[in-house]
């Protein structure tokens, strides 16, 4: 018997067929060895032989599948056709570049859009987390009903629904309108899909943070609110009271509704002019519930923390992880916070002496 020209039948036997992708390891050929050593006649050896190449090759196969699912598995929270398409492939998505922006023109009316025919979208800046009003501009559809679908340069993928067009708006055969959020900062590829195909994609950056737009509505409207309402929370202060706050965070899941997090300094100021000084009041982390209102928006509610050794849970439950992770950076260190409410009560005083000259 010639093990060598066994081994190497072997070797080429798995090289040749489903096993191609995988090695013969030594550690695998001295395994055989040690079986046909301990035979000794024909029949005992080739029973050890079948069942040391069985069991090789059963863990192999195992080996094969686990390796499969973990490379062409659906993604999560991905449902439908054509969810193997928004893989991304090593490499590509480094050349990735927000579309840029467009003017055209249509009977004397001009707009401003991103992409390109057969897929444009009309839109604002892309914050995380926060939900933007999209308008999209689709041409040469063979359905009635497309999907649409995103993918980072991460490889972070979210799906973004079923739509049925509508009629045509500008020089586009149809259009329709999604508000949605993006969940991480980045450049981001959307596609939509007609009847299982691809009909056409573009790039978008999502910002991390939030616009300076965003901070000039929801700022005035918060500390307004801790001005002025009669909440047990903070009525106690008294009037005048004066609020400041620090914004850690805004989410949104649907446009026109916005959670926002940030640190408030709530105070009631002694003195008269100038010489302001502290009175009733407190600081502390808080989140509030901004909404539509007429033709603007309005806070209708909030939370708070609760005191001593339910501070940090109660916390946690207000805070998702990557708000509450900029929360600890705001205050790491005593001095951290000391600078924080230091800032927060200069505004404070600010808008004492200048009410006090009104």
């Amino acid at each position: 018997m010639d093990i060598d020209k066994l081994l190497r039948e072997l070797k080429e036997s798995a090289d040749n067929r489903y096993l191609r992708d995988l090695t013969f390891t030594p550690q695998m050929e001295q395994h055989v060895r040690e079986r046909i050593a301990k035979k000794r006649n024909r029949s005992q050896f080739w029973n050890g032989f079948h069942w040391v190449v069985g069991t090789a090759l059963a863990a192999c196969s195992l080996f094969v599948i686990l390796t499969l699912q973990q490379l062409t598995g659906n993604p999560a929270g991905w449902q439908g056709a054509g969810s193997d398409r928004f893989a991304v492939r090593p490499g590509e998505a480094a050349a990735w570049q927000p579309s840029p922006l467009a003017v055209g023109s249509y009977q004397g009316t001009a707009f401003s859009y991103y992409g390109q025919k057969p897929v444009r979208i009309i839109s604002g800046s892309f914050y995380e987390k926060q939900a933007q009003r999209v308008t999209w501009l689709l041409d040469d559809a063979r359905t009635d009903r497309v999907h649409i679908s995103g993918v980072s340069q991460h490889g972070e993928q979210i799906d973004l629904g079923s739509y049925k067009p509508g009629k045509p708006l500008y020089d586009a055969a149809a259009h329709l309108v999604t508000g949605f959020a993006l969940p991480s900062p980045g450049i981001w590829k959307l596609e939509v899909f007609d009847a299982d195909e691809p009909l056409g994609h573009l790039f978008v950056e999502v910002k991390e943070g939030y616009s300076a737009g965003t901070q000039a509505i929801v700022e005035p409207l918060i500390t307004t609110y801790l001005e002025t309402a009669n909440h047990r929370d903070f009525s106690w202060i008294g009037k005048p009271r004066y609020a400041s706050i620090q914004i850690i965070g805004i989410e949104s899941e649907q446009p026109g509704y916005k959670t926002v997090y940030a640190w408030a300094l709530v105070e009631s100021p002694v003195g008269d002019g100038d010489s302001q000084g502290n009175g009733s009041g407190f600081s502390a982390p808080m989140t509030f519930s901004i909404e539509p209102a007429g033709s603007g928006y309005e806070v209708t509610g909030h939370q708070m923390p609760k005191d001593g050794g339910l501070y940090r849970t109660s916390l946690e439950q207000m805070y998702p992880p990557s708000i509450l992770k900029k929360l600890d950076e705001l205050t790491a260190s005593p001095d951290d916070h000391n600078r924080l409410i230091k800032e927060l009560h200069a505004r404070n005083q600010a808008k004492g002496q200048e009410r006090g000259k009104e």
